[in-house]
């Protein structure tokens, strides 16, 4: 059918053939190799792939476990603050509750094992708050509540800076080394060395500190010194409210306390003595007194008419022994002076006379205000405490009230007296003219 074309022969086109399927074996075996390298290209871009997603898988979880983590914290401080602010508001006028749920969010959300809350009292801090402190260390603590800690330390450094300060290491600070009582103390019953306080600031006031202790060698997180600021700032808002909640409570009663003084000299004007019993308890309570009493003068003496805290021994006693104005007496000094007297320690007074026996020799605190009419003393109220505490200025000013709320007692009854005693000469005069006219 197929012939060879004219002038040649079969061989040569059978070499043509044999040629020509040489050159498609060669070029299949590049096709085929090119075909191999492209599929291993393929594979190894689809294992870098499946790296590059396991990578980004890892880092994707790895930044959900820490958002979680973040989110978790939040929430456990946002549950703290909210506690504490749960029983600010449970219990309004008493910090003490208040102090313990601080401490104890803050101890347990900055792993912590204890922690104590200052305040300031003069050039020195006093504990007032403890929670999770070893008992041999929080009895030592109590025993000696107020502290002036060294300038290295914790608290002696928010003292000074009144900024948070963070000790790593309690054992390499100079006080410690050089065996400061404070430190030793702490170190010794309360085991800790890492400590962080933080200070209370009122109106850039440092009013007191709080302060965290671990009993190793790890130094707190800036989250943690920043949680810890954050309650200090919730304690001085609570101690403020408390401040407010109390004078408006001391207001209140105040008043309530002088309108009853003055109801019963209104309803009373005859009785004396009514009046005076209640203007010495009614002083004594809102003043914090242990002891209150009224002396009036007569035939150049102050006696005893009043008295509210004192044993029956006691008053009896005063009845008996009237007092003499001179200066070894409180009551002497008002009525020689004309003006308020203020004892802050009867003890370091020199010439302060205390009646030795009767309960009287631990008076250490007296406060004593003339009843003065038209400045004379007419009587002297006098308030007692038992224990080394002044009086405030405000508690002088309400005894003022009171001193002057007795004068006008007093002067009611002298002019009612006077009016019955008028009354009475003008009724036997009236009765002599009538029976004198009918004996004519």
């Amino acid at each position: 059918m197929w012939g060879a074309r004219p002038g040649r022969k079969a061989a040569d086109c059978a070499d043509e053939v044999n040629l020509s399927r040489g050159a498609k074996s060669r070029t299949s075996g590049r096709n085929l190799r090119s075909t191999g390298t492209k599929a291993r290209t393929h594979v190894d871009r689809l294992r870098a792939s499946n790296t590059d997603l396991e990578d980004q898988l890892k880092a994707s979880r790895r930044e959900l476990a820490e958002a979680r983590e973040h989110l978790a914290e939040a929430l456990e401080q946002q549950t703290a603050t909210s506690e504490v602010l749960q029983v600010i508001s449970s219990f309004p006028g008493d910090l003490e509750p208040v102090f313990q749920s601080m401490l104890e969010n803050a101890t347990r959300i900055c792993d912590a094992q204890f922690g104590n809350l200052y305040l300031c009292e003069g050039d020195a801090f006093r504990i007032v708050a403890m929670h999770g402190a070893a008992p041999a260390y929080a009895e030592a603590r109590k025993h000696n509540p107020l502290v002036r800690p060294p300038a290295d330390s914790a608290l002696g450094r928010v003292a000074i800076t009144k900024q948070p300060a963070h000790i790593a290491d309690i054992k390499t600070t100079r006080s410690y080394i050089e065996r400061d009582p404070f430190l030793v103390l702490g170190v010794g019953l309360g085991g800790y060395r890492t400590i962080v306080a933080v200070p209370m600031l009122k109106n850039n006031e440092l009013i007191g500190a709080i302060l965290i202790f671990r009993q190793k060698v790890e130094p707190f997180s800036d989250k943690h010194i920043e949680l810890l600021s954050n309650f200090a700032k919730q304690a001085v808002i609570a101690i403020e409210n408390t401040r407010l909640l109390n004078e408006l409570r001391e207001s209140v009663q105040e008043q309530t306390a002088t309108a009853d003084v003055l109801k019963i000299i209104s309803r009373s004007s005859f009785d004396l003595q009514a009046v005076l019993d209640t203007l010495t308890e009614s002083a004594a309570g809102l003043c914090r007194a242990d002891r209150a009493a009224i002396r009036l003068a007569k035939d150049g003496a102050y006696h005893h008419v009043a008295s509210y805290g004192f044993s029956r021994e006691q008053r009896e006693y005063m009845k008996e022994h009237a007092l003499k104005p001179d200066r070894g007496s409180v009551a002497g000094r008002v009525v020689l002076e004309g003006k308020t007297v203020h004892v802050v320690d009867t003890k370091a007074d020199p010439e302060m006379r205390l009646t030795v026996g009767s309960g009287f020799a631990n008076v250490r605190t007296v406060l004593g205000v003339p009843m003065l009419r038209e400045g004379t003393p007419a009587g002297v109220l006098v308030l007692t405490r038992s224990t080394v505490e002044p009086f405030t200025d405000k508690q002088i000013k309400l005894v003022t009230t009171f001193a002057d709320q007795a004068v006008i007692a007093i002067e009611n009854v002298r002019l009612f007296d006077e009016v019955q005693a008028r009354t009475h000469e003008l009724a036997q005069s009236n009765y002599g003219r009538l029976a004198r006219s009918h004996r004519r």
